[in-house]
């Protein structure tokens, strides 16, 4: 069961907001590569002889998760431009560790401020998030 805007938490609010940037990653780029000639991957060093672990592209995403990162672009533009600062940072580092988790430290780092301040501040977004989603309460269903 699909729930409407309004009835979205914390909770799903970052769950969607992760998903979302992932997606963005996984997006080809804007700008395309010609290629002449087609090569295989392979790690750039003068070490390479060939046995290092082989790292795949993410897969392409699908036309619902294109979906979701367009309802989260519409999401995020409502909130105030420091909320989108913050979310996107956590979002951005949550979406790059391999525990799915944000680097608070990192994020602390990327505005001069600690690693809880940033915490905080995140939870505070997402919070001051739901409340400007339930003030403009519409029956518009979410995808998540």
């Amino acid at each position: 069961m699909q729930k409407t805007l309004s009835e979205l938490d914390v909770y799903d609010l970052d769950d969607m907001f992760v998903r979302s940037h992932k997606t963005e990653r996984a997006l080809p780029s804007a700008i395309r590569k010609q290629k002449l000639v087609a090569w295989p991957e392979y790690a750039q060093s003068w070490q390479s002889y060939g046995w290092e672990d082989f790292n795949p592209r993410p897969p392409r995403p699908s036309a619902q998760d294109v979906t979701n990162f367009e309802l989260c672009i519409s999401l995020i533009i409502k909130a105030p431009i420091d909320d989108r600062k913050i979310i996107w940072a956590c979002c951005a580092s949550a979406a790059t560790s391999k525990s799915g988790l944000p680097n608070w430290s990192k994020v602390g780092r990327l505005f001069s401020r600690s690693r809880t301040w940033a915490k905080q501040e995140y939870m505070g977004a997402l919070i001051r998030m739901t409340w400007i989603l339930k003030q403009k309460a519409g029956d518009e269903p979410a995808c998540v």
